[in-house]
């Protein structure tokens, strides 16, 4: 990429990693909007469509820009020079993705929701966000591979900006943006103090119902439910390929004991173990792997991001 997509990419990814998500500056002006919005920050085959049609069932107006249910918006939601107009000030805007998130939808997944999560969850501080996720980023990606080899593929030069390659192809980028991207999610959660709810595909469907109805003030609808919806989004998979076989939950500390989690209501699982197992991969030689770590545990244990001077981790 060149010039001003070069550009509009450079201004997505800040705040996006474990490593930076509590950078400051992230919004240009610091403006914030009162909207009471919901935002599916699920990637693409994580159940975000599943999702969006049960909250459609629960009564809400549930958009997806990147299927055009707002006119105008189906193309932008994958433009990279779109997205960065709405970054620059998504409170106050006149383009399809600003009349999504300000009047026209009282939920929003897919497309571009999710590699915005950084402006989003500053800008709307009201508003409450959802992590639909498959049970590991191994399966994720299987099932993103798939997406892709159906032909149902849209945003080339997004997908390169977010995970380094146009297609999933490239399957160790893919899988390691996908557990960073979770782990900051919850990070910017965490530390932001915003509400978020982790929707696990693998959830039966009464506990689904009963959480997401909570989440969003619903529950009386939801418990008149019955199966969860299940939209089959297309998925293409070459003669041999198989799921993943005992794939490892990269970030399972994130969520281990909590099959759902509201992420600033609920204490997080302890996440020691990570450093054994990333340990056992080879991939904490570093002190400032090591920092890393301390400086998510702090988070995750609702501590400052930063530790006071002269004192110890815990990690």
């Amino acid at each position: 990429m060149e010039g001003r997509l070069q550009q509009a990419c450079d201004a997505l990814l800040p705040g996006s990693t474990p490593e930076d998500f509590d950078r400051s500056g992230l919004l240009a002006d610091g403006a914030t909007s009162d909207r009471e919005i919901i935002f599916n920050l699920g990637g693409y085959k994580s159940g975000s469509t599943s999702v969006n049609g049960a909250m459609k069932k629960l009564g809400l107006r549930t958009c997806k820009t990147a299927w055009n249910d707002v006119p105008g918006a189906g193309v932008m939601s994958f433009d990279l020079l779109s997205i960065a107009k709405f970054q620059a000030n998504p409170v106050q805007g006149d383009t399809p993705l600003h009349r999504a998130v300000l009047s026209e939808c009282d939920a929003l997944g897919d497309a571009p929701w999710p590699f915005l999560f950084p402006t989003l969850m500053r800008a709307f501080p009201k508003a409450k966000f959802i992590l639909t996720r498959q049970p590991t980023c191994a399966d994720w990606v299987y099932h993103v591979s798939g997406l892709w080899q159906s032909g149902a593929w849209g945003g080339a030069l997004l997908d390169q900006c977010w995970y380094g390659s146009r297609t999933p192809n490239s399957t160790a980028l893919w899988h390691q943006r996908c557990v960073d991207t979770e782990r900051a999610i919850v990070l910017t959660a965490r530390q932001l103090g915003r509400p978020l709810l982790v929707l696990p595909t693998t959830a039966n469907h009464s506990v689904k119902w009963a959480a997401l109805g909570a989440f969003v003030g619903r529950s009386q609808e939801a418990a008149a439910m019955g199966d969860f919806p299940y939209a089959h989004t297309m998925e293409k998979h070459r003669e041999g390929e198989e799921a993943p076989a005992d794939p490892v939950d990269d970030n399972a500390d994130l969520f281990a004991g909590h099959e759902l989690q509201i992420v600033p209501a609920s204490g997080a699982a302890p996440a020691e173990r990570r450093t054994a197992h990333l340990s056992q991969r080879g991939e904490v030689p570093a002190s400032t792997s090591q920092d890393k770590l301390a400086r998510e545990l702090r988070i995750l244990r609702g501590e400052p991001a930063t530790a006071p001077p002269g004192s110890r981790s815990r990690a």
